[in-house]
């Protein structure tokens, strides 16, 4: 602990017990365990008490479910794979508010499934998207971050600890722990090696790929 203290204080920087937040991000939690997700639930909840359900039209729902309910979170799932337990939790929320549901008329009835209304336009949805998917996107762009960043000490740092490829194709795993590289490699491979994206259909050229078409990875994980 001496030691600790020592350090901190040649470095500047203050020291601290595990799990802390850093940057919003927990450090030293397992968020595999979907307890360690509560945060974003209690956000979403409390978010949705501040709207009066009945007042609102299914367009204005909708609207809301899309683009503010589906933006909690976002900053976690760029970083971690949600656990299935939060998934269902997260999607039950947003499926709830949609369908009019605010703890008076707990019966109102779901016309179609969740999973059709999270469909695209063109597959018969309303194109809310699902959050499985965007979460797999989200951490997939890792990939694609790796290969066009090539000033960023970020890369230089895991390219270092992991190798020049980074450490991914190593059959979901790598060789230097438990880390949250080594989880995001793990999530990218498991994805590639179930052929939900391709690693040949990766491109190495900045400006090639702007972003993830989630919506295509959906129709693989739903």
């Amino acid at each position: 602990m001496q030691d600790i203290e020592n350090t901190s204080g040649i470095t500047g920087c203050l020291s601290a017990t595990i799990p802390f937040k850093y940057l919003g991000l927990p450090v030293g939690n397992n968020m595999n365990r979907s307890n360690n997700w509560e945060d974003i639930i209690q956000k979403v909840q409390k978010k949705l008490g501040t709207w009066k359900v009945k007042l609102l039209s299914i367009g204005g729902r909708l609207t809301l479910t899309k683009s503010v309910i589906g933006s909690h979170g976002t900053y976690f799932m760029s970083m971690f794979k949600m656990p299935e337990t939060f998934n269902r939790r997260i999607e039950a929320s947003r499926a709830q508010f949609f369908w009019g549901r605010d703890g008076t008329n707990k019966k109102k009835i779901s016309w179609v499934q969740w999973k059709k209304v999270l469909n695209s336009k063109e597959k018969g949805g309303l194109g809310i998207g699902s959050l499985k998917a965007l979460n797999l996107a989200l951490i997939q762009k890792w990939r694609w971050r790796f290969h066009t960043d090539t000033k960023g000490i970020w890369k230089k740092i895991i390219t270092s600890i992991y190798g020049p490829n980074g450490g991914f194709g190593n059959q979901g795993s790598t060789s230097k722990g438990n880390g949250l590289w080594s989880s995001i490699v793990k999530v990218i491979d498991q994805m590639h090696g179930q052929h939900i994206v391709e690693y040949k259909n990766m491109r190495n050229q900045l400006g090639m790929v702007s972003t993830l078409d989630y919506g295509w990875i959906y129709g693989w994980v739903t």
